[in-house]
């Protein structure tokens, strides 16, 4: 039985989804898989009543993937948000026990070949998916349950790199089930992998080709060795002209051939669908900046600074907060911005270094070794259907490491699982393997010798089933409420950016929102409470945001406003102080830095801070900006106007430009300058009031009186505000007079 549920899971974990969550898209996987690990353990603890359960293996991949676990567990006990890392120890806790679970059960022909097609399967129906979203711009929904989420190629992993990864994956992982099955078993596989490849085709354009290219090679190079040290003749690598290989090899042609021409479909021309048929720009790295490559040559470094900074590990699932540590101090320029960090390092065992520290990540990179020399050892020497496992099994560990260096298939709770259940089948097929000596001997797995090491019948096993049931159902529970907690941020995220803050706040502050460990409630409640000018309570919110997320640079630099907002002056200087710590540089903070400054009357050390910004970056108007109204307020005239016109040479259309020029240039004197300066204003802003306004101030001035009046006229036509019409109104009144002799005088 827990055979059949592993097999179930490799189907069915890829297609879980829930298009209403908030991140992380793909908690309903990771619950799923929670849930598989729970029940196949349980069925695993209670066949100890029997005295005809699987036996235990001994296997150093085991022991390798229980260091794994303490290396994880110690980066949780030690990370700054226990919470969010506490998800991703389940993780890999219920990925361990499939592994176990599955070295135990997955021990014969059957229950491999059931595990491989199931896996194959799953890919090829997230390949199905994904071509029907390009083709036809497909979301569909069946009530309120969603088939296919809307992001075009995405197909239910919410995003074409992601199942260009898990399809590079799957390639290897079907080619083997092809070729352990017989009949048409092996015809439909192959089906099945041209529909796998056709998928990749469309969506993996161009990392996911170059992966699956990659692939292939190391498929063909491992088949040549795999005969050459079998010493099955050459004759070996070139399927019967007759055979069920070619007839599974033509069936996955034919697949791939006919899912082309459905581009020609009226439905496939359609807006939806997008312009062109294949996908473009598919990255292994999911986000990116726009360039990975970029991205990676930053992210690796920086990942491998913070494994340093941090050798206990900063807890799993928590790389990209902790990953604002060290993101803009390492002395290059960074991709990383504000609007844009990053959230997987583009190699994913240096990812997994950081997040379980020294100890979990360095047994992890030795787990997978293992694997590949106990995969190895089975397509070498193990008979027949074990040696095509285990070529099965070390081209998907192989296909697995190629993306580990381009995205983050460990990361991922679809690609992860099949880690897990490639690592078990492994075990099996390695034990079918003749003994070795020496240093390869070391690795092949054996079943445990004698009895178990407990023994059976006895009064352990039922409370250690309740314990386990017990301990499994609290962490299924835990993740679904953070589930629901997700699904009510995704409410109040589209209320906030409605505009409707109350309606946010109501749905961010739910029991099940602020239990999440994510930083995202809270920095939306604090700008929402901000907006409705509740400062006591943002800040609250910002304070609670930074205690999931101690460098979110969003958290420091709002707190900091609302506390100069609220007056409270020396702690937004050392929010600022704090932001500064981690980006130093940063424009926007310095911004925030001068225009605190301002507020506090020390003009000497704001005009420092913009002009260190302005120096930093030469293509930002605002501290020019601000560098003029700073001294016009010192009453340097002069100043301000080669501020303000080199404001205008970085941008032109900066908004109220003219307006400061035309002031500087009235309080210097130069009227006439001044006037031409509002004219600007007033012609750039055709329905704006105060640039005629001003207009009308500088011709009375100039004793241009009848203009004036022209001026004031022009903006009492535009003013709907009854006040300041009335206001207008009476300026008319006064120059109208003026206005008359004027006249008169000519």
């Amino acid at each position: 039985m827990a055979a059949w549920i592993l097999a179930g899971a490799a189907l069915l974990a890829p297609l879980i989804h829930a298009a209403g969550l908030a991140d992380p898209f793909a908690l309903p996987q990771r619950i799923f898989v929670l849930i598989a690990a729970v029940t196949a353990g349980a069925l695993v603890i209670a066949e100890r009543r029997a005295d005809d359960g699987n036996p235990a293996v001994r296997s150093p991949a085991l022991r390798l993937g229980i260091v794994v676990l303490i290396g994880a567990a110690i980066a949780t006990l030690v990370s700054a948000n226990r919470g969010l890392a506490f998800g991703g120890l389940l993780e890999l806790v219920a990925g361990v026990v499939i592994f176990r679970v599955g070295a135990r059960v997955l021990s014969g022909e059957s229950a491999v070949a059931r595990v491989l097609v199931a896996a194959t399967a799953g890919a090829a129906l997230v390949a199905a998916g994904a071509i029907a979203q390009v083709l036809f711009g497909a979301h569909f929904m069946i009530g309120p349950f969603s088939i296919l989420p809307p992001l075009r190629g995405g197909s239910t992993l919410g995003d074409p790199g992601l199942v260009a990864q898990y399809l590079v994956i799957a390639l290897p992982i079907g080619i083997g089930a092809a070729a352990i099955l017989r009949g048409t078993g092996r015809v439909a596989s192959g089906a099945l992998v041209g529909l796998i490849a056709g998928g990749l085709l469309f969506v993996g354009r161009p990392e996911g080709w170059i992966a699956g290219l990659l692939v292939l090679g190391l498929l063909l190079v491992t088949r040549v060795l795999q005969v050459w040290m079998r010493r099955e003749g050459w004759h070996a690598l070139i399927p019967h002209p007759g055979g069920e290989a070619l007839r599974a090899a033509l069936a996955a042609g034919v697949v791939l051939l006919a899912i082309v021409p459905l581009s020609r479909l009226p439905a496939a021309r359609q807006p939806a669908a997008g312009t062109g048929v294949l996908l473009q720009g598919t990255t292994l790295l999911v986000p990116t900046s726009g360039d990975p490559r970029v991205d990676r040559a930053a992210a690796v470094p920086a990942t491998l600074r913070l494994a340093i900074r941090r050798p206990l590990g900063v807890g799993p699932d928590n790389f990209r907060h902790a990953f604002l540590e060290v993101a803009w101090r390492g002395g290059r320029p960074s991709p990383f911005t504000l609007g844009h960090q990053a959230i997987h390092t583009g190699n994913s065992f240096v990812e997994m270094l950081a997040e379980t520290g020294m100890l979990g990540g360095l047994a992890f990179a030795a787990l997978v070794i293992a694997l590949l020399v106990q995969a190895g050892l089975a397509a070498a020497r193990a008979p027949a259907f074990w040696g095509t496992a285990g070529f099965a099994a070390l081209n998907a560990i192989l296909a697995m490491t190629v993306t580990a260096f381009f995205g983050a298939p460990f990361q991922e709770p679809a690609p992860l699982l099949l880690l897990w259940m490639i690592a078990a089948t492994v075990q099996s097929a390695a034990q079918a393997a003749p003994g070795s000596a020496g240093l390869i001997g070391r690795f092949q797995p054996v079943p445990v010798p004698g009895p178990a090491p407990y023994p059976r019948r006895r009064w352990w096993v039922t409370p250690a089933l309740i314990v386990w049931i017990a301990a499994g159902a609290a962490g299924i529970l835990a993740q679904v409420d953070r589930a629901r907690g997700s699904r009510l941020v995704m409410t109040g995220q589209a209320a906030f950016q409605a505009g409707n803050y109350e309606a946010a706040i109501l749905a961010l502050q739910q029991p099940a929102a602020r239990r999440l460990p994510d930083h995202m409630p809270g920095g939306l409640a604090a700008n929402a409470y901000w907006r409705l000018g509740f400062l006591d309570r943002a800040a609250e919110e910002f304070s609670a945001t930074l205690d999931r997320s101690p460098a979110f640079l969003g958290a420091w630099i709002g707190r900091a406003a609302v506390r100069q907002a609220q007056g409270r002056y020396d702690l937004a200087e050392s929010d600022l102080q704090a932001a500064l710590a981690i980006w130093p540089d940063n424009t926007e903070i310095l911004l925030a830095y001068a225009r605190l400054n301002v507020q506090r009357g020390r003009f000497d050390d704001a005009i420092g801070q913009l002009r260190r910004v302005a120096e930093g970056n030469r293509t930002l108007a605002e501290p020019y900006a601000l560098l003029g109204d700073l001294f016009m307020r010192r009453g340097q005239f002069d100043e301000a106007i080669e501020a303000y016109r080199l404001c205008g040479s970085k941008n032109p259309r900066y908004p109220g430009l003219q307006l400061k020029i035309g002031d500087a240039f009235y309080r210097k004197g130069l009227h006439e300058m001044a006037l031409r300066a509002y004219q600007a204003a007033a012609s750039i802003e055709t329905a704006a009031i105060e640039p005629r306004l001003r207009i009308a101030n500088t011709h009375h001035a100039l004793g241009n009186y009848c203009e004036a009046l022209e001026s004031l006229q022009a903006a009492r036509d535009l003013e709907t505000d009854p006040a300041r019409r009335g206001v207008i109104l009476d300026l008319i009144a006064k120059v109208e007079p003026d206005c008359k002799r004027a006249r008169s005088a000519r």
